[in-house]
């Protein structure tokens, strides 16, 4: 709904560069050659973090919430899934969900060093840089808790939450790389930049209502538990 204007001075006013050259000179870019796959890899991380949704609500979806019955293990001894005799696909459903979140956070670590090293761009565009890493670190600490606690259903809504926050986050970043770092320079009407704010809050109520009916029903991985939340699935889907 704006886009900020090309950035006029190559290192903004609040970039290390500037602070620690006095206004010089800045230093040389190390990195330069690579810049160019800063974009391959913001795309990269965004469809990851999709990915993850989509492997996640596989897990689910097969029932294979405890697949791996503890965490970072997939079993007592046993790293990654293997296959026995007594083995059934959802193990190997749970660690293709834990292996995805191992591809990326290589791409997210990619994506901080090729951010926040660019020294010609704001501090507040660089800070952004480091949130698919920190949101990837989190989730993983947060799936741990949730094996842990069989599947308690609030901690699956709040992984869940989260992954589509780092989707947002994601996209916005790799927005943000395309744009130059002036002022804000409005692209549509107040009226339309309005509505937009008005459904990204409705938006937000949806999907917080619909993580609560889903952990009102039977969990992944026990369908003998009727209800895991006290509410009515019936009435909240409503």
């Amino acid at each position: 709904m704006s886009t900020p204007s090309p950035a006029l001075d190559p290192a903004p006013a609040d970039s290390p560069a500037d602070a620690a050259s006095g206004g010089g000179v800045a230093r040389p870019d190390r990195l330069a050659p690579l810049r160019r796959w800063t974009r391959p890899v913001l795309v990269a991380n965004l469809v990851a973090q999709i990915g993850i949704i989509v492997t996640g609500g596989a897990v689910r979806l097969t029932g294979s919430g405890l697949g791996c019955s503890t965490w970072p293990q997939c079993e007592p001894g046993q790293f990654a899934a293997k296959f026995h005799p007594e083995t059934t696909y959802h193990q190997f459903v749970e660690y293709g969900n834990r292996t995805l979140t191992g591809v990326l956070s290589v791409i997210a670590i990619a994506a901080l060093v090729l951010v926040w090293t660019d020294r010609s761009r704001v501090l507040s565009y660089r800070l952004l840089g480091a949130v698919p890493l920190l949101g990837v670190a989190a989730q993983a600490v947060i799936g741990g808790v949730i094996v842990l606690l069989h599947l308690h259903p609030g901690w699956v809504s709040l992984h869940f939450v989260v992954s589509a926050a780092l989707v947002s986050v994601s996209l916005l970043l790799l927005h943000r790389s395309g744009e130059g770092d002036g002022p804000p320079v409005p692209t549509v009407a107040p009226r339309s930049r309005t509505l937009a704010w008005t459904l990204y809050g409705l938006t937000a109520v949806v999907v917080v209502l619909g993580v609560i009916v889903t952990g009102a029903g039977p969990h992944s991985g026990d369908e003998e538990v009727g209800y895991r939340f006290a509410v009515d699935p019936a009435l909240m889907s409503t």
